[in-house]
């Protein structure tokens, strides 16, 4: 049975892998309502959409590597990735790496940058860094 790790550590078996994707591409768009916890909104959408890109690679037969501040990934996932990441961030381009900042927010930042080889890396970080 294939498993991805989450970003807190934690093992999640995957026994359906569509509806698995489906599941954390809905939640990745999901906020709090009322709208007043800022960082468990934060929160919540890094979680889900790291989960989602996790699910995206195992779908196409990659194994994600367990970081819970970045992911490793090949060249040929890189649109895959953008995809998942476009869909609830603004994404721009800045020198070569894909910057994509979530919703409203700017003070958080998912940073794509080109690691070894073929190899890219996505990135979770404070904006000011």
């Amino acid at each position: 049975m294939k498993h991805i790790i989450d970003i807190n550590g934690l093992e999640l078996q995957i026994t359906d892998l569509e509806g698995a994707i489906h599941q954390a591409r809905t939640f990745s768009g999901f906020e709090m309502s009322p709208p007043g916890n800022q960082e468990e909104n934060r929160r919540l959408t890094i979680y889900w959409t790291d989960i989602w890109i996790k699910l995206e690679m195992v779908k196409h037969g990659e194994e994600p590597e367990n970081d819970n501040t970045e992911i490793l990934f090949p060249e040929q996932l890189r649109p895959v990735v953008l995809q998942c990441l476009s869909e609830n961030w603004k994404v721009e381009t800045h020198k070569n790496e894909e910057v994509c900042i979530w919703r409203e927010q700017a003070d958080l930042v998912a940073r794509i940058i080109k690691g070894t080889g073929e190899h890219w890396i996505l990135k979770w970080m404070p904006a000011d860094k």
